[in-house]
């Protein structure tokens, strides 16, 4: 599943590195806009693949900026100004989101996500402190979604998205029908976005 070189497993040893030096890099960059003011932010999830042979299979993490220096760990702080909590599998899907900065892409990713899990498979809590805090976390973001591939485990995966029924369908008529797949909303920007497109070659 990984082919290429910097991408890794979500919440994995080599995830927490590069999540790491990212915020590192960024915190340091942005001294002067962070003031010394401090955030935090911890994560943990459920129900992770067996294979990354977590405590219980729960993927959890936390990263601190103290207002000069940045740490990123396992174990999950509720302490932390900004707790995230739900399936790993979900969460999954939500890290690979790309493009949070964009205006309603943060409530599209968290609807998308709703739809193929459920309203609670990923809690939030709290809040970052200051505009520039949350904007290094959203870059972050971004950043490891670019970089994090999904779930090897194609039987846990299936099990996690409720597929596996799915899955005996294909292999028994060599078709199957996914509801809640993708919100009504995303279909709709599909459908226009697919008569646009046809418009424009028809013009051609």
């Amino acid at each position: 599943m990984i082919t290429l070189p910097s991408r890794v497993e979500f919440l994995s040893d080599e995830w927490l590195d590069e999540a790491r030096g990212f915020l590192e890099r960024e915190c340091r960059n942005r001294k002067d806009q962070l003031a010394g003011s401090a955030f935090s932010l911890s994560e943990r999830f459920t129900s992770a693949p067996p294979h990354l042979k977590l405590e219980s299979d729960v993927a959890a993490w936390t990263m601190r900026y103290d207002g000069e220096n940045v740490s990123a760990s396992r174990g999950f702080d509720q302490r932390a100004d900004l707790t995230v909590e739900g399936d790993y599998q979900a969460a999954l899907s939500a890290v690979q989101f790309v493009g949070v900065l964009a205006p309603g892409a943060m409530e599209a990713m968290a609807r998308e996500v709703a739809v193929m899990f459920g309203k609670d498979a990923i809690r939030m809590k709290g809040a970052l402190r200051g505009e520039t805090a949350g904007e290094i976390v959203a870059l972050l973001h971004d950043h490891m979604g670019r970089r994090t591939v999904e779930n090897p485990d194609l039987a846990h995966r299936a099990a996690r998205q409720g597929l596996t029924g799915k899955i005996r369908e294909m292999e028994e008529n060599g078709y199957t029908i996914l509801e809640h797949a993708i919100s009504p909303q995303f279909a709709d920007q599909v459908r226009s976005a697919t008569l646009r497109l046809g418009s424009a070659r028809d013009q051609e």
